[in-house]
């Protein structure tokens, strides 16, 4: 009777933290090229710390930027791309084309 299974969208996760200056200049980054992401605030709980640690192999700055693309992960929704921090989140966009120096948000 056809798919009812919601199928996970292209996506950015940022980990960070609120008194975290890069953090919020990434967000503001994907915001202005208006790309979906999730944010995660690691100071939200424990178990939230335990999944961040877990997932970036015990990093210690924030943020840490995961990519989730549906086409390149062949519908696994567990495969996400380690992007890295800030300055990784740039280079990042510049290579995809949309970030544009001439247009650079104040971030």
């Amino acid at each position: 009777q056809g798919f009812s299974k919601i199928v996970r969208k292209e996506e950015y996760i940022v980990y960070g933290s609120d008194r975290c200056s890069y953090c919020h200049r990434a967000r503001i980054l994907l915001e202005h090229y208006e790309y979906n992401y999730r944010y995660i605030d690691v100071a939200e709980s424990a178990e939230v710390q335990q999944e961040f640690y877990k997932k970036t192999k015990n990093a210690k700055t924030v943020p840490q930027i995961y990519y989730y693309d549906p086409v390149r992960s062949y519908g696994n929704e567990n495969l996400e791309w380690r992007i890295g921090g800030f300055d990784e989140l740039v280079v990042w966009l510049k290579e995809k084309r949309k970030y544009q120096l001439d247009k650079d948000p104040k971030v």
